[in-house]
């Protein structure tokens, strides 16, 4: 049997820096907000993995919607003018370790997670590619809010009425400095490919890596318009699929 001994929690929503000792039963209590579904929470987070947030927060009100990056930055509300308030901000790192005792073993080990948290800047940009090159990014803000948004940019950083009209927000944001190199970034990834999302970050300047998808939401992405929609179908050529050095029909060709 592992007993959970003691829990360490730094930059953790309302947290600074707490180290919580654990007894064979125990017993959270108190009033509405006081931090018990803050405490499971953390512990779901390490022993699950899952930093998609499916589990916060259910039990104190299933109609929140708290994210990660809420809870490391410490989301306090929102102000109905600048958006959501946060007790942290710029870069720093949180913690969650746990330290359990092993019946069998008679030994202590601990196991934890650190995040590390740049500023605000650092949005998502998605490139959509088709044949290595670029017909737009998409660039997604307001992740800790829990409510994200999306705006579409063409390669020139015009803005693209990519998604519904109810969608789409009226404000703009910057053209990264170094937007010329993720394009060239995207290119590369996304060579002799019918088709890929490339998800990369830009963070102070410094370019990180995201993913690679062929599959956007699945294929049913129900934000985009229709005109949008197929636009994207007009530019996958699954006419001919090349396979090394050569070039063969594919499925979609040979039907024809």
């Amino acid at each position: 049997m592992k007993k959970l001994e003691r829990m360490l929690l730094i930059n953790w929503h309302y947290i600074s820096k707490e180290m919580i000792e654990f007894s064979n039963i125990n017993f959270l209590t108190g009033k509405n907000g006081s931090g018990k579904s803050t405490i499971i929470d953390a512990l779901q987070l390490l022993l699950l993995g899952d930093t998609r947030g499916n589990f916060f927060n259910k039990a104190a009100n299933d109609r929140t919607e708290r994210t990660l990056e809420g809870y490391l930055r410490g989301e306090i509300g929102d102000d109905g003018d600048t958006g959501y308030k946060y007790l942290r901000s710029g870069k720093f790192s949180s913690y969650i370790v746990c330290e359990f005792y092993d019946t069998v073993t008679r030994k202590n080990f601990c196991i934890g997670v650190v995040f590390d948290v740049y500023n605000e800047s650092g949005f998502e940009h998605k490139f959509f590619m088709f044949n290595g090159k670029m017909d737009s990014v998409m660039v997604c803000t307001n992740r800790a809010s829990g409510h994200p948004t999306f705006r579409f940019y063409d390669k020139e950083w015009n803005r693209l009425l990519y998604q519904k009209p109810e969608l789409e927000p009226e404000s703009d944001v910057e053209r990264p400095e170094n937007y010329e190199k993720m394009i060239r970034i995207a290119e590369q990834l996304s060579e002799n490919l019918v088709h890929m999302r490339v998800d990369l970050y830009n963070i102070d300047g410094q370019i990180y890596f995201g993913e690679l998808t062929f599959f956007d939401q699945g294929g049913f992405d129900t934000d985009i318009t229709l005109e949008t929609d197929l636009k994207w179908g007009e530019l996958m050529d699954l006419e001919e699929i090349e396979y090394g050095d050569k070039r063969k029909k594919s499925v979609c060709g040979i039907l024809r």
